[in-house]
């Protein structure tokens, strides 16, 4: 989002990379976006709103998880309350789906959603018989192992099937195979290509509450690259219109299946991919989106002296520090 919204002419956009700081906006003051900050000191965060404020700087929180997914990987029972104080903190939130919206407004009702969208879009690609390529991609899930298992039949069914995995350790030993490859965490522009070589790509998800916030990204992101997405019924089923746009598989029972099916059909394949690839380029773009992006930061800015004495409201503690400063 930073690089298509720095395209556009009227807006002037800078980007720091994993460091919490303010460039210099002049007197006009400006709009930061800060995302997905992991600042676990209350007062860190609670500093540089009241700074912002001070220089006339809207701050705005994007994230796009449930904090109790997040609680996963960093083990500590205050995640989720550090996140609510962090995002009370803030002028506005933008966020990717309504569900998160709905949650993270409980703390901050000035949430916008940006539903997340491809790039770019290389040539739709025309499936073709022989090696079949499986793609699994994931960060964090649980029963993966137990899901690997589930591709045996599909294994014996497909001599021609081979896998690559993506960061997911416990997947990829469980796979009844020897036709696989590991790739260990991928810079996003390579994890694209990888998907760009992919025929399928999986997309399982157990339905705990707090996965039912996630977006389909990676139905955006294997269509994007004419592969064809099978997916759990959580969170894709709203997207997924199963057998035109990509599959459903509705239990365990499906995922061989399935993949037995569409690895003996190229022509299937390839209609399907056709029509996801359609759908991302008529309305899953960047490129559709900046304007709307655009105007909703101006609107903050418009409204900053409104949007300050919000957060004043919300945190005494933010009153106490911008007078402190």
């Amino acid at each position: 989002p930073a690089e298509a919204l720095a395209a556009e002419p009227t807006l002037n956009v800078v980007t720091n990379r994993k460091v919490l700081t303010m460039p210099e906006f002049g007197a006009r003051g400006g709009v930061i976006v800060v995302q997905r900050p992991r600042v676990s000191d209350p007062n860190r965060m609670l500093e540089f709103v009241a700074r912002c404020q001070q220089r006339g700087v809207v701050v705005v929180i994007e994230y796009d998880d449930d904090p109790s997914l997040v609680a996963r990987v960093i083990p500590r029972a205050d995640v989720p309350s550090i996140y609510d104080h962090n995002m009370s903190l803030a002028h506005a939130i933008q966020t990717s789906t309504p569900v998160l919206a709905a949650q993270f407004g409980r703390v901050n009702p000035e949430v916008a959603v940006f539903a997340n969208v491809a790039e770019d879009l290389p040539p739709l690609r025309t499936h073709q018989p022989g090696a079949l390529r499986v793609m699994f991609a994931a960060l964090h899930r649980t029963r993966t192992a137990e899901t690997a298992a589930l591709f045996g039949p599909a294994i014996a069914a497909l001599p021609e099937l081979e896998f690559d995995v993506v960061f997911d350790r416990a997947f990829f030993d469980a796979l009844p195979t020897t036709r696989k490859r590991f790739q260990k965490l991928l810079p996003y522009r390579d994890y694209l290509d990888l998907m760009g070589q992919a025929d399928i790509a999986l997309m399982p998800l157990e339905g705990r509450p707090e996965e039912l916030g996630k977006s389909d990204v990676k139905w955006v992101e294997a269509a994007s690259r004419s592969a064809i997405s099978i997916a759990s019924p959580p969170v894709y089923a709203a997207t997924i219109r199963d057998g035109e746009n990509g599959f459903i598989a509705r239990s365990d029972a499906d995922w061989a299946p399935l993949l037995i099916r569409l690895g003996r059909d190229p022509d299937l394949r390839s209609q399907v991919a056709a029509t996801a690839w359609a759908e991302v380029r008529d309305g899953r773009m960047m490129a559709g989106q900046v304007a709307t992006r655009r105007d909703w930061y101006r609107g903050l800015l418009a409204r900053r002296d409104q949007l300050f004495q919000d957060a004043l409201r919300r945190s005494p503690a933010l009153a106490d520090k911008l007078a402190s400063i």
